[in-house]
């Protein structure tokens, strides 16, 4: 079986140590870079390999509201 690990996730990313899956939602406060995160995966056959670090940038999302049909609809 495969097992995952990761190295400075930042603290609102979730991650999944037998899928390797990050999933979450940053806040405002959270807008930055968060730099040098690795994940490392390990098995019995193959031993430890890790993905070369990667930075995550959080950025601010600004919504654009267009007017369709006298019905205003957020557009991200």
């Amino acid at each position: 079986a495969r097992l995952f690990a990761v190295l400075n996730k930042p603290t609102w990313l979730a991650f999944d140590v037998t899928t390797g899956e990050l999933s979450g939602t940053p806040t405002a406060n959270d807008i930055l870079v968060f730099n040098n995160i690795q994940v490392i995966v390990s098995d019995r056959k193959d031993g430890i390999s890790a993905l070369p670090a990667f930075n995550l940038t959080v950025a601010e999302l600004v919504a654009v509201m267009l007017k369709q049909q006298d019905k205003a609809e957020p557009v991200y």
